[in-house]
């Protein structure tokens, strides 16, 4: 197989990867989840929808404590703006690892 073949099945691949599996990633910011504490997935508790734990930081509404989720809108209360006492979405880390 040439190269430029492997590269086009390559791409392939990926794609139908995403398109079995399109939770393996954050929705917001496209990367992979994995095991690295940025990346991590982290489920807002207020509705159940998962988001990486560096997006999350970024939604924190630092005067209350509180992040709106950026699908559904429902809020999640968070103690000091901690965002790793948000439970860790492991369904999702069975499959990316």
């Amino acid at each position: 197989m040439d190269y430029r073949k492997y590269r086009q099945a390559h791409r392939l691949r990926v794609v139908l990867n995403r398109q079995q599996h399109p939770f393996i990633e954050c929705q917001i910011c496209t990367r992979r989840y994995n095991t690295t504490p940025t990346v991590i997935p982290r489920m807002l508790v207020g509705c159940g929808h998962t988001v990486c734990q560096e997006c999350i930081q970024e939604l924190i509404d630092l005067e209350n404590g509180l992040v709106l989720c950026p699908f559904c809108r429902k809020a999640t209360s968070l103690a000091d703006g901690d965002t790793t006492q948000l439970p860790i979405n492991y369904a999702v880390m069975d499959i990316v690892q």
